[in-house]
């Protein structure tokens, strides 16, 4: 009837999604799809103020990205903090999972994952986050389903801006990389998806000189909904 929506009976539409090209979405979680880098940044001065430093704008852009173990190192040993790695990293996961309770998603998030979801893409989340914490965060939000995998800091041989994570993506969904794109916030995890050759782009920030220098393309984008047209067949 018009004005209604066709609905293929259950084996066409299994023919029609063997049929197509297999294609990766692969997102970044912090910044990307959860509103979570204003918590960050207050878990990074408070984190830092327990032991009387001050940190600044500039070190925490560096270290949002690289694995969490890579940062508790370099804090530990930029400020000779008095406690264990181990120790330092306990005491961030805890003010982690406390605020990330209040973590909202990204505007448009929902309407991309179910846009890439109809037109039968592998999702996937690639962060230096804790397959825990986002999958908690998933089911919090209603998410979970439409994500197929997680690969996180323990899920791949170096952490961004190496491409060993998005490789494992590609590994993993079984696609190539021109078929897939990623969308990344920050310039470290931009780096890994353009190493891994995969179409990247880097939300509410231009790419710099350093990311416009890769064969592969990194467009700007100011919302996650401009990521529609790019998702349609």
């Amino acid at each position: 009837m018009i004005g209604q929506q066709l609905k293929l009976p259950e084996p066409e539409l299994i023919l029609m999604r063997n049929s197509m090209k297999k294609q990766g979405l692969f997102l970044d979680f912090d910044g990307t799809i959860a509103n979570s880098i204003p918590a960050l940044v207050e878990i990074y001065y408070g984190f830092l103020a327990e032991f009387g430093y001050q940190g600044s704008e500039d070190e925490f852009a560096r270290l949002n990205g690289p694995p969490l173990d890579e940062v508790i190192a370099f804090l530990k040993q930029s400020y000779d903090l008095p406690i264990s790695e181990s120790e330092l990293k306990a005491n961030y996961m805890r003010q982690v999972n406390r605020i990330y309770q209040e973590v909202q998603p990204i505007l448009g998030t929902l309407k991309v994952l179910q846009h890439a979801k109809k037109n039968f893409y592998s999702i996937a989340i690639v962060s230096s986050n804790h397959r825990s914490l986002i999958s908690d965060w998933l089911e919090q939000h209603n998410l979970i389903e439409y994500i197929d995998f997680i690969i996180d800091a323990k899920q791949s041989s170096q952490g961004k801006p190496h491409p060993a994570p998005y490789l494992a993506a590609l590994k993993q969904a079984s696609v190539q990389a021109l078929d897939s794109i990623a969308v990344e916030d920050t310039e470290t995890g931009a780096s890994s998806a353009l190493q891994a050759g995969i179409k990247t782009f880097l939300l509410n920030k231009q790419p710099s000189t350093t990311l416009k220098a890769h064969a592969t393309p990194c467009e700007s984008i100011s919302s996650l909904a401009e990521l529609i047209d790019e998702l349609t067949p």
